[in-house]
């Protein structure tokens, strides 16, 4: 069994931290995390003990992701670096892989997780393998020195060569192996630096040249790979690596160092790299024909269905003439087994998109109770039918969540169905939602009075088509992909779900929900730095919603989401998580730590943007308009007050449903996007 690996995380946001190990827990990666929520204590950590992997946000309180990552290198050389940030440029991304990061990620696009982490991992692993190697032949070369025949025998077996530069004189030695790397008889070796440097491609020759001059100024040992042009044309790889031999006084001496021709590797791994892509494409064109061939088939089939419901629904009501009471319950079973075939529809469409990776969700913030009576209303008559009691019990204390009202019910309704299908007529099904042991999150649980899960089923429960048998129901087994849709949803959310059972003793089944924090998700713009030196300004965009199908609804909110996000600044803007407001529009929210000057200019490249862009099916065109936040500087009162303040002051803001309901707000009125003028209004205390 392969240990877990054992990984440093620096990150300043308990749910950005939980948000990846639960992705990683999705993808199969076995992690041991280590968390630290600032430099010192990451710095602190690196120096304790070592890491398989470190992960760093871009963005902290006094630090960056730039610092972490040269301490990171400095102190753990071997352990790969990736940056996972919710904003980064591309120069700045850029900048990190220059300064040896293995890759980087944004937190709202951690599809590719398992894959960066299982490839910087085995990267890792076999560059440890080649520098052990190399150093293994450099040592085996210096211990068979004395033999130069036996030597020479090695190498060429081997396809390699060795070389030497003497810095006393400058003098460049080739053993007779090295030659034929560069396609050159023993008598057409060069004899110094600049000679030996005119034989690498000149794309090449530049890094090279670089990377020998730090192994020869001791920073690192040289190890690369380079192409070189041989006399007839070709183009062949070479790789090489070289260490630095010190006089006692530490002054250098010489550089030795080897060379493979590893051409044949080369041209392996690009025909793999083809062959993977051309599997990737196959793949992808296979999974485009099977979400194309379930939309079809579901629109074929949900069209009788429709008719079979409207005529079962007017007969069982009475619409059509007078029906008995034995055909009223023939056409209530019927009705029932067509809502069963249109949830089984929905579940193969939910299961093609978590298969391309067009599984949505819109979260917003929301009252975890409004989606429980929903789902209660639902699921009501079933219950009562199989003679099963539903009740359910909502902590008064729990707050507002950050989650998709549509796929939180969708995940609620299919967890009270399958505790009613497994319990028997005098039983249970108890719905509760408190605050989680973790108070960034609510936990909602659905339990039964049924039989219960086995041991060994219940870590297979969420699998796909997996299904459990036994219960008063069981000849109704379904599809099997209602409680792995729901995994998939409730991840996507940034939750997680579980199950606690005995056999005949009923089960549990709980998930997570991120609670709605503007304190949390402020945390970039609340350093001491920030409030010190500027203003706070919310800039609000408010969109009307037309006549628009749910598709395009998730279109216009992402598209304004998108928006919004070209305009921030890392570390110095916010964009809050959509969130319900008046009756008439829907509210974004953008927090902006600058002066006057600076929120203008962006407040006016987010309405040129809209204007630009028309969303469609809106009733008419987003205003755009802004507030100043009046607060007491740091220096006047201490960081935490002032904070205290603020975050209560935005919080009043943007929670009740925008200007009109928030005391303390002047607000001279909005303006669309189109006219590129905006208002303000001034909150204080």
């Amino acid at each position: 069994m392969t240990a877990p690996l054992r990984v440093l995380h620096l990150e300043d946001s308990q749910r950005d931290a939980e948000v990846v190990e639960h992705k990683l827990e999705a993808e199969g990666v076995a992690c041991d995390i280590v968390r630290a929520h600032d430099g010192p204590s990451f710095e602190a950590a690196l120096a304790r003990e070592a890491f398989d992997l470190v992960f760093t946000d871009y963005n902290l309180p006094g630090y960056d992701g730039i610092a972490a990552l040269k301490q990171a290198i400095e102190r753990q050389p071997d352990a790969p670096v990736i940056i996972i940030s919710g904003v980064i440029g591309e120069d700045e991304a850029v900048k990190c892989l220059h300064l040896g990061a293995t890759d980087y990620l944004l937190k709202g696009h951690l599809g590719r997780l398992g894959t960066a982490v299982r490839r910087a991992v085995g990267e890792a692993e076999a560059r440890q393998k080649r520098q052990h190697t190399e150093r293994a032949l450099v040592q085996r070369e210096r211990s068979l020195r004395e033999n130069e025949t036996r030597t020479n025998f090695a190498l060429a077996a081997a396809g390699m060569g060795v070389w030497e530069i003497d810095f006393a004189t400058n003098q460049l030695t080739w053993s007779d192996t090295m030659a034929p790397v560069f396609g050159l008889a023993p008598d057409q070796a060069p004899r110094t630096t600049q000679e030996y440097f005119q034989l690498i491609h000149g794309d090449d020759r530049q890094g090279v040249e670089a990377a020998v001059a730090r192994a020869i100024a001791g920073e690192r040992d040289y190890a690369g790979e380079f192409r070189t042009v041989w006399p007839d044309g070709g183009t062949h790889w070479v790789q090489g690596c070289a260490q630095v031999s010190y006089e006692a006084d530490g002054t250098p001496h010489r550089l030795l160092g080897i060379g493979i021709d590893v051409t044949a590797r080369k041209l392996l791994e690009e025909r793999l790299e083809q062959a993977q892509q051309l599997e990737a494409r196959i793949s992808k064109q296979q999974l485009q024909a099977k979400d194309q061939f379930f939309s079809h088939v579901s629109h074929e089939l949900r069209t009788p269905l429709a008719a079979i419901d409207w005529f079962a629904t007017n007969l069982s009501e009475g619409l059509l003439g007078e029906v008995t009471a034995e055909q009223g319950e023939h056409l209530d079973t019927i009705v029932q087994n067509v809502k069963q075939l249109e949830r089984m529809i929905d579940d193969f469409l939910d299961l093609s998109r978590v298969d391309t990776g067009r599984l949505s969700i819109s979260s917003c913030q929301m009252a975890i109770s409004c989606v429980v009576d929903d789902a209660m209303s639902t699921c009501r008559t079933k219950p009562l039918a199989a003679g099963v009691m539903l009740a359910a019990e909502i902590q008064p204390d729990v707050p507002p969540v950050w989650a998709d009202p549509g796929r939180t019910r969708q995940v609620l309704i299919n967890l009270i169905d399958n505790a009613i299908k497994f319990t028997p007529a005098g039983g249970t099904v108890s719905v509760r939602v408190q605050i989680a042991d973790d108070p960034d999150f609510v936990c909602v649980s659905v339990a039964d009075t049924g039989c219960g899960i086995s041991m060994e089923n219940r870590d297979r429960v969420f699998e796909r088509l997996f299904q459990e048998r036994g219960g008063p129901e069981a000849s109704r087994t379904g599809l099997g992909l209602g409680l792995f849709i729901s995994k998939e949803l409730v991840t996507l959310q940034g939750g997680r779900i579980w199950i606690e059972s005995a056999a005949d003793r009923g089960s549990t089944f709980m998930f997570t929900i991120p609670v709605f924090s503007v304190r949390q998700i402020l945390a970039p713009v609340l350093s001491a730095r920030h409030l010190e030196a500027g203003t706070v300004t919310v800039i609000t965009v408010e969109t009307f919603p037309g006549d628009e199908t749910a598709e395009a609804k998730a279109q216009r909110l992402r598209e304004t989401r998108r928006l919004l996000n070209a305009s921030v600044i890392g570390g110095q803007d916010v964009v809050l998580p959509r969130m319900f407001g008046p009756a008439s529009s829907e509210p974004f929210f953008m927090v902006v730590s600058t002066d006057e000057a600076g929120d203008e200019t962006i407040l006016r490249s987010i309405q040129e943007q809209l204007a630009r862009a028309p969303l469609a099916s809106v009733r008419r065109a987003p205003i755009v308009s802004k507030t100043l936040i009046a607060y007491p500087k740091p220096a006047e009162c201490g960081l935490g007050k002032s904070v205290t303040h603020l975050v209560t002051c935005l919080t009043e803001l943007v929670t009740r449903g925008g200007w009109g309901a928030v005391p303390g707000v002047e607000c001279a009125g909005a303006s669309s996007a189109s006219s590129l003028t905006a208002s303000q209004g001034v909150i204080s205390r």
